[in-house]
């Protein structure tokens, strides 16, 4: 049982923070297609 904690533990975080990347990343991404007139404006800076 140890052995599955230390082996499961690092892999759930990289999980945990993978899906928190993608989760951020998609919403940018659906905001960008949502709203590109602040994308435009945030680019042209």
């Amino acid at each position: 049982m140890e052995m599955l904690t230390y082996f499961f533990g690092p892999i759930g975080i990289l999980l945990g923070v993978n899906l928190l990347l993608f989760a951020s990343t998609a919403r940018q991404l659906t905001c960008g297609l949502w709203k590109r007139d602040d994308v435009k404006s945030t680019t042209e800076r």
